[in-house]
């Protein structure tokens, strides 16, 4: 080990210091006397003063660390000191495997805290540690609750390597963050303490997949990250809905990324009010309403952030309204499809032109195939038969702009109110 790995070894482990001969004989080995930091004065009924060793099953049970009259107390419901030892643990151990070595019998009783900000943790009954290819080929004892999946049933392996101290290391973090001395399928213990991330890595960290197990190193970032954002205002990095735009009554996705939050809510344009849980997924499925901003608020003990999404465009879904077809026979409305009196009102109030509506009445209705179209399916093709909406228009505009010459002029003499009607019947 390098000399720096060395000093850390010894100041958080109470790993042999000195190796005791005898005639040549290795007889023994010289071990760290626990610091007073991590003692404490003992209430058995006895005639002198005792003390015993501050072990973290205390801190897992603060009821029970009451009860016991500890001097160091960490309540369930303070998250950031709880924080701060997990990622200390996290890190003593990262400085084992990485330097090859497999600690085996994990358990609360051999891992000691002390409220010391730079020493708080330390791994005591070092003898069973095994270092690769170093260590003799001894089995490790594993302690009631530690037991990972794969050393369980009838095909059940005794050896221990990384994979089984990374099992052992989640469920004491779990055991710490969560002040539970029992793990329940949910999670929760954890449960609004950490964020998704945090999460899921308890669960994969406690499942049976050994190459998910997250390694003390990501333990210890994590962590790390967490309590350092809690110290300081909640951020907020992103909020961002997918897609930015839709019609009323879609669904769209709002996600966000947050960092130090231990409340988090999001607020619709239209009102509505989401309560996010600190340990939700970070993304929300919303059905749109109006258009507007999306407001997200993160709160810690310091104060709150917020943050305003983009503008969210929202369309209302257009109407389809069925109307009556004008029948075959009246060939008038079939070539206009609308009435004139209501258009002429609509688009040109002072002007009369009652004359077009009795000029059509004068049109001899043209005599209708019986089958038309595709005889096969029965479907009459009237298509050449009538106006296109662009045909209606330039029509009504043509024959108002003759009438406009003609009243002008003379009176409207038959050959032109003959061309008007060819024009308004001709197909365009």
């Amino acid at each position: 080990m390098s000399q720096e790995d060395r000093e850390v070894l010894d100041r958080f482990t109470t790993w042999p210091r000195e190796v005791v001969t005898k005639g040549g004989d290795v007889v023994g080995f010289l071990m760290r006397i626990v610091p007073q930091d991590f003692m404490e004065a003992s209430i058995a009924q006895v005639e002198r003063t005792t003390s015993v060793m501050r072990s973290i099953d205390w801190l897992a049970n603060p009821v029970h660390a009451r009860k016991s009259g500890a001097s160091l107390v960490v309540e369930a419901g303070d998250v950031k000191t709880r924080l701060r030892y997990c990622a200390w643990l996290s890190r003593v151990f990262h400085l084992l495997h990485r330097n090859g070595m497999v600690y085996g019998d994990l358990s609360l009783t051999n891992v000691l805290y002390s409220d010391a900000r730079d020493n708080p943790v330390m791994l005591i009954d070092t003898d069973p540690v095994r270092v690769a290819s170093k260590s003799p080929p001894l089995a490790q004892a594993t302690s009631p609750g530690m037991r990972p999946p794969e050393a369980r049933g009838a095909n059940a392996t005794r050896e221990q390597d990384v994979e089984t101290d990374r099992f052992k290391l989640a469920v004491l973090l779990y055991n710490v963050l969560g002040a539970s001395m029992r793990i329940d399928p949910k999670l929760s213990a954890v449960q609004g303490k950490i964020d998704s991330t945090g999460v899921q890595m308890f669960v994969a960290a406690l499942g049976g997949d050994r190459d998910r197990r997250p390694s003390a190193e990501e333990w210890y970032r994590y962590f790390y990250a967490r309590y350092t954002a809690l110290i300081e205002f909640p951020k907020i990095t992103g909020l961002h809905v997918e897609p930015a735009h839709g019609l009323a009554g879609q669904s769209v996705t709002v996600r966000w990324q947050v960092q130090g939050q231990e409340a988090l809510v999001l607020h619709t344009p239209w009102g509505t009010v989401h309560d996010l849980g600190v340990s939700a997924p970070d993304s929300l499925q919303i059905t749109l309403q109006n258009s507007g901003q999306f407001k997200l608020v993160a709160t810690n003990s310091n104060g709150a952030t917020e943050m305003l999404s983009d503008v969210v465009h929202v369309f209302t879904p257009p109407r389809i309204n069925f109307v009556n077809v004008p029948a075959l026979q009246d060939v008038s409305r079939v070539i206009t499809g609308i009435e004139i009196e209501p258009l002429s009102r609509l688009l040109e109030p002072e002007r009369n032109v009652e004359w077009v509506d009795d000029l059509l009445r004068q049109v001899t209705p043209p005599q209708l195939p019986e089958v038309v179209g595709n005889a096969s399916l029965q479907v009459p093709d009237l298509g050449s038969m009538m106006l296109s909406a662009d045909g209606l228009s330039g029509a009504l505009t043509d024959a108002l702009n003759v009438a406009d010459r003609e009243v002008g002029r003379d009176p409207v003499r038959r050959s032109s109110t003959l061309d008007i009607i060819r024009f308004l019947w001709t197909p365009r």
